[in-house]
């Protein structure tokens, strides 16, 4: 997205339609506002028919109807292209806010529900009040421009009058407009505010009902939405107000025009006759009627200014992903971590962390709770900010060099194989050959990859879900695998058995663990470290040292 790009207006619409569909959006809104001046034409030729010529009215009514058959088909027509368009808007849209949220929210469940009622609530509101609208307003503009023409073509004189005071029908908008946008700004932050209660609410309910302050915050939400309420209540009272005030200019911009008309011709003036009369009164309504919905238009349009802020460009663009196929030879590479420092609100977690591990090297990092294995992990990864290096065969760790195990993997509803795969492109015989490897080709049934998966997993073991995570990173080749007190919440035969599985992969391991086998590492060559003062030490060491970025193993 553009810099300039910070809010849904004309060019963002523009930029997001085909070339094509403008045009026959514009050349049906030529054809299909032609209504107003089928009717002028139509009434207004009564009074020269020679209704004894009975060819003369068969010729009056076949052109009529073919005239009526051709408008509405292109307002059918219009509409359908109008559906095309908005459909196409909605897309670009829902991504941006999707994209946004994925790339930059958390995954607690109010941040969720913030992402879904975008999706859903608030692209929907644009949608009624700006899209719809706004294509509806170029019908409605050239509507109003041919039907002025053809007045005008009609008696210039009485056309003017006409038109004069049509305009008069756009002045409450014109002027209400800034007040209207005013009463908007003031609602969305009423309701902002409600729905900050609601959430402080709902994360805090626990200890709200434990202390027993829910009544002193159900007062406080009700009060947040009687505001809310009242504030949306005065916006739509005064748009309604300045509706009323642009029917009751619509009237004397009817009436008034018909009584000039009638004038005019009485006294014979400027060529006015029933005929010009008819013709405009029927055409000149459109003007009228035109200018209306010019101003409800307007309104709504303008309703939605807050709602039509986009994020600022830049904030949202996910990572670009590289799809080339990892290389067997890119294994070989060593993990190098030189000086690791993390420093979270202004407590030390990890102090010059140093250590090179050779391809393949398999490493248990223990010690108390709280002492900063995780952020460990997280360093490496990047999901914290970290000073220090990181590189693996001489380049900088990249997404796809690893892969992250934990005790909560992330399933989602679908078959094994999408799980797996992740929807990309990798064939049936590799995938089945990773699940053999973590051993999960015999246990879920005949057709393992169609094995359905629900409810985040439900219907697998915690062992089997963490070597369906294994599975995703062997599918990948990936050099690097980073384990997340993966036993914690396994029993011991499939604690043992998932680090058999692990030891034996074909890729540097960094596990960090509270709990170990010692005897089962000891067995696969496991060194095991321990964080010490915020550094990494070897355990049992003799002398003690703190593991250097010289040490490889």
């Amino acid at each position: 997205m553009d810099h300039q790009e910070r809010q849904i207006n004309i060019r963002w619409v523009i930029r997001r339609l085909p070339l094509t569909l403008i045009v026959v959006l514009f050349l049906l809104s030529l054809t299909s506002t032609l209504e107003p001046i089928l009717n002028g034409v139509v009434f207004g030729q009564l009074v020269n028919i020679d209704f004894s010529n009975l060819d003369a009215v068969g010729r009056y009514v076949s052109l009529a109807a073919a005239a009526y058959l051709v408008t509405y088909t292109s307002l059918y027509l219009f509409l359908r292209a109008q559906q095309r368009a908005v459909r196409m808007l909605n897309q670009a849209l829902k991504s941006v806010y999707f994209t946004a949220s994925v790339a930059h929210a958390g995954t607690n469940a109010t941040e969720v529900s913030d992402t879904i009622n975008d999706v859903t609530g608030v692209a929907k509101q644009i949608e009624q009040a700006y899209f719809v609208e706004l294509i509806g307003m170029l019908q409605q503009v050239i509507g109003l421009i041919i039907s002025v023409i053809f007045i005008l073509k009609t008696n210039v004189v009485l056309s003017l009058v006409y038109v004069l005071f049509s305009a008069l029908s756009l002045l409450p908008s014109h002027f209400g407009r800034k007040i209207l946008a005013k009463k908007s700004d003031v609602w969305a932050n009423t309701n902002a505010s409600l729905v900050l209660s609601m959430k402080d609410i709902f994360q805090g309910r626990m200890e709200i009902f434990n202390f027993k302050a829910w009544p002193a915050f159900f007062t406080r939400f009700k009060q947040h939405l009687s505001q809310e309420e009242r504030d949306y209540e005065r916006m739509n009272n005064f748009q309604y107000l300045f509706q009323y005030v642009s029917w009751l200019f619509a009237i004397a911009a009817f009436l008034l025009p018909l009584f000039i008309g009638l004038l005019l011709m009485a006294k014979g003036l400027f060529g006015v006759t029933t005929s010009v009369i008819l013709t405009l009164t029927m055409t000149a309504d459109s003007v009228v009627g035109g200018a209306r919905s010019l101003s409800k238009s307007q309104s709504q349009i303008v309703s939605t200014s807050q709602l039509r802020v986009l994020p600022v460009a830049g904030q949202f663009e996910l990572p670009k992903v590289d799809d080339s196929e990892s290389k067997p030879e890119a294994l070989k590479g060593e993990l190098d971590i030189s000086d690791l420092t993390v420093v979270r609100d202004q407590h030390l977690i990890l102090s010059d962390v140093n250590i090179r591990l050779k391809p393949g090297s398999k490493v248990i990092v223990t010690g108390p709770s709280g002492i900063g294995k995780t952020t460990l992990l997280k360093a490496i990864t990047g999901q914290v900010a970290s000073q220090g290096a990181i590189r693996f065969a001489g380049q900088p760790l990249h997404a796809g060099d690893f892969v992250l195990v934990s005790q909560n993997v992330w399933l989602f509803n679908g078959t094994l194989r999408d799980n797996i795969t992740l929807y990309q492109a990798y064939d049936d015989v590799a995938v089945l050959a990773v699940l053999r490897l973590v051993g999960l080709d015999q246990e879920l049934g005949e057709h393992v990859l169609d094995f359905k998966i629900v409810d985040n997993g439900s219907n697998l073991s915690g062992g089997q879900a963490q070597r369906i995570a294994i599975a995703r990173g062997l599918l990948r080749k990936s050099p690097i695998f980073l384990l997340d007190e993966i036993s914690s919440s396994l029993d011991q035969v499939n604690a043992d058995k998932i680090h058999r599985i692990i030891y034996t992969l074909p890729a540097t391991v960094i596990e960090v663990a509270h709990h170990y086998q010692e005897a089962l590492a000891q067995a696969y060559g496991v060194k095991i470290y321990e964080m010490v003062d915020h550094r990494l030490q070897l355990k049992n060491e003799a002398s003690r040292e703190v593991a250097t970025g010289t040490e490889a193993i």
